[in-house]
């Protein structure tokens, strides 16, 4: 059978300052007991070579105070940092080797965690109207009034309660008894038919507003109207009551003066106020 000994081995120690001033031989160990780490010589390197590589624990800042060997690993302040120079008290000796990040999508946020960046512009947040489903970004719609119909918003069926009435009564729209928006006519030149407003008959001067010096007076070289000939100002409100008004086809406002003026035929655009009126 084989004599067996157990011996203790013990490699060479001291302290870090004393390492530093010898050089180790090929494969001799050495030992700091300061900092506690172990070297094996190469026979030309002051001090050794490290064995291993240290992982530190988390630290909230001064990575440069640690007792540190090349090829150690630190985090400071949540950020991941390797020692590649030789002067660990050298902020240049130590390199970032955690996540990289574009600085535009993703960021690290005050704590130096990764999150997204709210204000780029290439990202996509989910919220207001917008939803994701299992195709991607949708927009998110009540099914009644708007409705999503081939990958298009469209208006849906809008009823009485879904219109506020009190928010867009204005100059021209009213409210109805049943609560829905109408249009406000004076149902005598202009009417209401078949829900579609149309121009009714223009009758009279309470209708069709003249003025005594307006554009029936001298139209065309021909006589002004009114009551008599042979004065320069006339009104249609007195002495022509009878006169009817109405629009032709051909864009003409019709004035029958009945006898003995019979009718005569104005373009709508010689008569200034009419034509906003009637369109």
């Amino acid at each position: 059978m084989p004599d067996i000994k157990i011996i203790k081995l013990k490699l060479r120690r001291g302290l870090e300052s004393q390492r530093l001033l010898i050089t180790l031989d090929q494969g001799e160990l050495g030992y700091t007991i300061d900092s506690k780490r172990v070297f094996v010589g190469d026979g030309a390197t002051m001090g050794g070579l490290v064995v291993g590589s240290k992982s530190f624990t988390p630290i909230a800042a001064n990575k440069t105070s640690l007792a540190a060997y090349q090829g150690d690993l630190v985090v400071e302040n949540s950020l991941l940092y390797q020692l590649t120079g030789t002067n660990a008290t050298l902020t240049s000796a130590w390199k970032y080797i955690g996540p990289q990040v574009d600085g535009n999508s993703i960021v690290f946020n005050a704590s130096n965690q990764l999150t997204f960046n709210a204000a780029s512009s290439s990202l996509v947040f989910l919220s207001g109207a917008i939803a994701a489903t299992s195709q991607g970004l949708s927009a998110r719609v009540d099914g009644s009034t708007i409705i999503i119909s081939s990958n298009q918003l469209r208006v849906g069926t809008i009823t009485n309660a879904n219109i506020n009435v009190s928010t867009l009564l204005g100059q021209g729209i009213g409210s109805t008894a049943s609560g829905t928006l109408c249009a406000r006519v004076d149902n005598q030149s202009i009417q209401i038919k078949s829900n579609v407003i149309a121009l009714s008959s223009l009758y009279n001067a309470s209708r069709l507003p003249l003025s005594s010096n307006g554009a029936f007076g001298g139209f065309y070289n021909q006589f002004p109207l009114g009551s008599r000939q042979g004065t320069t100002q006339y009104a249609a409100s007195t002495g022509v009551g009878s006169a009817t008004y109405t629009l032709s086809s051909a864009g003409f406002i019709v004035v029958d003066m009945g006898a003995p003026y019979g009718k005569k035929a104005i373009p709508v655009f010689d008569i200034p106020g009419v034509l906003m009126a009637l369109s």
